[in-house]
């Protein structure tokens, strides 16, 4: 009888034991990676009229960053009147010269890499030791440090994002983050409109971290780019609109929001009438709903 009393005694413990270990797992489940996200942009006309838009997005966990995203927009707008960033062109960027650090997008992928793999904090990454080249490149990784092996890129407006980002952080709950981009060129306006999607989501593929930009760039020559007056205030109050909205939304969801064609010929998704985001919002949300998407595709 003992014997059976204690049998029964071990079994309820073994199922105890796996309920708490059951328990016990659910508990681990990581809430953050990322204590903090931030985002930095930049933009210019170049002299010989290219738009460079240069951004970044940061995760901070216990000062370091361990999440980071580099790109840049770099189009003139007369001659190549492309649709991609530097980092989607990969080889087809084509750098002036032969380099055996390999092309712009693996340049900068090591530049990515080594920023994360050192464990380095913001101080860390100011104090990278860098050189003038020639007027054209003022920062470039100094000769002999373990960087310059893999970059000979002049990393002076990365720092500038990096350094943005890293003031213009957000606390999170967020798992993964990801950058989207849509770029719309105008040949005969010579104009560029660029939708930036800055996107986090949780342990629960919830939308945590959102910061959405949307810019139109007119390439005249030496005149400077205020990047946040570069678009109609209404247009970007209801850009606002929409980011808040899609917090707490999973990406389907966000990406999914109903939309219609008033059949203007101009706009083709506006908020869907009577619908809660149509109370907040009325602008057209196509070029910001595909940078959306992608940013979700880069999780």
């Amino acid at each position: 009888m003992r014997k059976i009393a204690l049998a029964i005694i071990v079994m309820c413990s073994i199922i105890v034991s796996g309920c708490s270990v059951q328990k016990e797992g659910k508990q681990e489940i990581p809430k953050t990676a990322y204590e903090e996200v931030g985002y930095g942009v930049k933009g210019e006309v170049l002299e010989d009229g290219t738009v460079l838009v240069t951004y970044a997005l940061v995760g901070i966990e216990k000062g370091v960053i361990r999440y980071l995203y580099l790109d840049q927009i770099e189009n003139h707008l007369q001659k190549d009147r492309h649709l991609f960033t530097n980092q989607e062109l990969r080889s087809a960027y084509g750098l002036s010269y032969k380099s055996e650090k390999g092309e712009w997008s693996e340049q900068v992928g090591a530049l990515q890499s080594y920023i994360k793999t050192n464990n380095m904090t913001l101080d860390d990454v100011n104090a990278l030791e860098v050189y003038q080249k020639d007027k054209q490149n003022l920062k470039v990784p100094k000769e002999g440090t373990g960087l310059a092996m893999v970059c000979e890129l002049d990393i002076s407006d990365f720092l500038d994002v990096i350094n943005e980002a890293c003031n213009n952080l957000q606390e999170t709950e967020a798992l993964r983050l990801g950058v989207g981009e849509d770029i719309r060129v105008s040949k005969k306006d010579n104009r560029i409109d660029i939708h930036l999607a800055f996107m986090g989501t949780d342990y629960r593929y919830k939308i945590c971290y959102a910061n959405l930009e949307t810019y139109s760039i007119v390439a005249e020559q030496g005149v400077e780019i205020d990047l946040q007056k570069s678009v109609d205030a209404e247009y970007r109050k209801g850009i606002d609109s929409f980011e808040e909205y899609i917090l707490g939304l999973n990406m389907l969801e966000a990406i999914g929001v109903e939309t219609y064609d008033p059949g203007n010929g101009i706009e083709t998704a506006l908020p869907k009438k009577g619908t809660d985001l149509a109370e907040v919002c009325n602008v057209d949300l196509k070029r910001i709903i595909k940078a959306v998407e992608e940013a979700g595709s880069r999780f």
